[in-house]
């Protein structure tokens, strides 16, 4: 090892510096294994989409890194897959891929990949960077996905949606996630938490019927196999999926619901099969779920949070402030529009179609304020359609927005929100007239509300 001297260093100063640097650095490590959250029995996935008016890289850091499990900024959640990507968790390989605003395509600078390529990888094909936490600018030792955080933070690429997945591999097959499809001039991305290949056959026989030259057109992405019995089941899953969305003219929600119809029996049987996915036309984030709600002894779960700027869903654990979604529901989160929610997405027919997204055709929603005008604290009560997802914002009369709340209205369709008169930093406004703007699923109504002394 070579040390270099600066300032003019003696021996002994150099030789306490590096034992201070290496006790410092043990003691990071030491808090941040005890601090990560045990390791995931499936694959660890993230996806993010910025909304309309921002990109990505328009977020710094909220906090220092080894805080990265706040999930309060973008970069934690690509943080989330380096914790669970190391030797002790998932250690089969990584991709992240980002899709450019306005660009629909994904070309190799919007793609980072370290993955396996022979059998004798398996196991050994896992982030090896400086963890969450690390402060290392001298890009000593930085792995794929370092630079990959460092690109769409800084690499003027406008990144506006990101999909980054670790896998944790069933068996040895070949291929890593995200998985990308070119057609019709843009690109979709996939990726799968879980294992279907109880359902292998059925779907390779799905697509040979719509399609019986599709595998020799599309072999696999990695390795250019066209036998699909090859494949690592989540690249066929996701080749199900886009073979429905062909055939149905490129309409995606019309062909992920007559694909996943298909599966109705594995969908509705978890020990048949788990096909949690997110899935990415370039435009849109597309989540869906199966496996059921019992307990939270599993890391088969999909959740998402709306952030201000962005929206962000992750595997694990949900948090707080996080939208778990229910068995077979698919959410679909868009740059200009609140997220809509799509229960029983495999059921074909169904009385509401595909058009019937809890945000669209629901109830007018309704405003209640009490008491009005307050001294002390109010309440803001907002009723609409269960699932659908609000926002609230007070304003001054100049206009400037002086405090908010998101969320997702339940079941009931009401939802009450407490306030005493601050502002989004907690600091008392003054007394005076403020107006409300209320965001439910499409449909917006505002009020006023009066604050006394």
């Amino acid at each position: 090892m070579v040390i270099k001297t600066r300032g003019g260093a003696t021996g002994n100063d150099q030789a306490r510096s590096v034992w201070t640097g290496g006790c410092l650095r043990a003691i990071l490590v030491t808090l941040f294994c005890l601090l990560v959250p045990k390791g995931l029995e499936a694959c660890a996935m993230s996806a993010l989409i910025s909304r309309e008016g921002y990109t990505l890289d328009d977020f710094a850091e909220a906090d220092p890194r080894p805080e990265y499990w706040r999930y309060n900024d973008p970069w934690d959640y690509l943080a989330f897959v380096m914790a669970n990507s190391t030797s002790n968790y998932n250690n089969d390989g990584y991709g992240v891929v980002a899709y450019s605003e306005g660009v629909p395509l994904l070309d190799g600078s919007r793609k980072w990949y370290k993955r396996v390529k022979l059998a004798s990888d398996f196991n050994r094909v896992y982030y090896t960077g400086p963890y969450p936490g690390w402060d290392d600018s001298s890009q000593y030792n930085w792995d794929v996905l370092d630079w990959a955080l460092e690109a769409l933070k800084h690499g003027g690429l406008d990144p506006a949606i990101v999909l980054c997945h670790a896998r944790s591999a069933s068996g040895h097959t070949y291929g890593n996630h995200p998985f990308t499809f070119e057609t019709a001039g843009r690109t979709f991305s996939f990726m799968h938490n879980g294992w279907c290949g109880g359902a292998r056959n059925l779907m390779i026989e799905r697509i040979r019927a719509l399609d019986p030259e599709w595998f020799k057109r599309h072999p696999s992405e990695f390795f250019g196999l066209d036998d699909p019995l090859l494949w690592v089941d989540s690249e066929l899953l996701f080749h199900y999926l886009l073979a429905h969305v062909e055939a149905s003219g490129g309409d995606v929600l019309t062909g992920l619901k007559k694909g996943l119809a298909g599966l109705k029996y594995q969908l509705e049987h978890p020990q048949s099969g788990i096909y949690n996915f997110v899935l990415s036309d370039g435009e849109r984030l597309y989540l869906f779920r199966n496996t059921p709600q019992l307990g939270s002894g599993s890391g088969y779960k999909l959740s998402y949070k709306a952030h201000k700027g962005f929206y962000a869903a992750r595997t694990l654990y949900p948090g707080n402030g996080d939208v778990e979604l229910g068995p077979r529901e698919l959410v679909v989160l868009s740059r200009d529009r609140q997220p809509a929610h799509y229960p029983g997405f495999h059921l074909w027919p169904s009385p509401e179609g595909v058009a019937g997204a809890n945000r669209d055709g629901s109830e007018t929603p309704r405003l209640a304020v009490s008491p009005n005008p307050f001294a002390v604290a109010t309440e803001l009560r907002i009723t609409g359609k269960g699932g659908l997802a609000f926002e609230v914002g007070i304003h001054d009369l100049r206009g400037r927005k002086v405090w908010s709340s998101l969320g997702v209205l339940p079941a009931t369709g009401i939802r009450k929100i407490g306030w005493e008169g601050q502002d989004s930093e907690g600091k008392r406004l003054a007394a005076g007239v403020y107006l409300i703007q209320v965001r439910v699923g499409e449909q917006q109504i505002s009020g006023k509300l009066v604050l006394c002394k």
